[in-house]
């Protein structure tokens, strides 16, 4: 016999790893107006919307400042290679600040410049927490993933391995018809 709370239990941990987003997924214009707070890096303003970078290439870091730093070295390898190109923004999302590293503490140690945003709410128990970017596009138990949306906000790669994302920013940037900021693909 099981007890409708160990129902709702299971129910509760099946989608806690479960994404919004799928590889291939175009992420909601709700979803790209969202604003998130820059607690570290450059930045122009204080909060950065996905929308923001419409027509880029957005490259994202999921990290967790528990995880260990030296796991901030893949971002940094990536900066490295596009931190110039203006095709392409990068950006790191670090939750759970202060567990131990601040947002100034993680931006030094490899990823200076770049912008961190949190995404955690901090007035609920932790068993309930929501991680905004990490709930849309993870499916792992664990943090520390690079991720990458194309210049239409299609979800194209999620993975910790940096090779795989110089295949998937030089497959995207050779694409038939592919121009900077061109929403609809109409070649303009």
């Amino acid at each position: 016999y099981i007890m409708p709370r160990q129902i709702i239990i299971a129910f509760m941990v099946s989608i806690s790893f479960a994404s919004t987003y799928a590889i291939g997924d175009t992420v909601s214009v709700e979803h790209q107006n969202v604003p998130f707070e820059v607690h570290y890096g450059d930045y122009p303003s204080d909060t950065l919307r996905l929308s923001d970078q419409q027509g880029k290439i957005i490259i994202f870091g999921l990290s967790a400042s528990w995880w260990p730093s030296v796991c901030t070295t893949s971002l940094e390898v990536l900066l490295d290679s596009y931190g110039h190109d203006s095709r392409i923004f990068i950006f790191e999302n670090l939750d759970d600040p202060g567990q131990p590293y601040t947002y100034e503490q993680w931006g030094e140690i490899g990823q200076d410049g770049v912008p961190i945003i949190v995404d955690d709410i901090d007035d609920i128990p932790f068993y309930v927490y929501t991680y905004t970017l990490f709930d849309w596009f993870s499916i792992n138990a664990y943090w520390m993933e690079i991720g990458i949306l194309d210049h239409n906000m299609a979800y194209r790669y999620l993975g910790t391995s940096t090779y795989m994302v110089d295949d998937k920013i030089e497959e995207i940037l050779s694409e038939p018809g592919w121009v900077i900021g061109d929403m609809n693909n109409d070649e303009i």
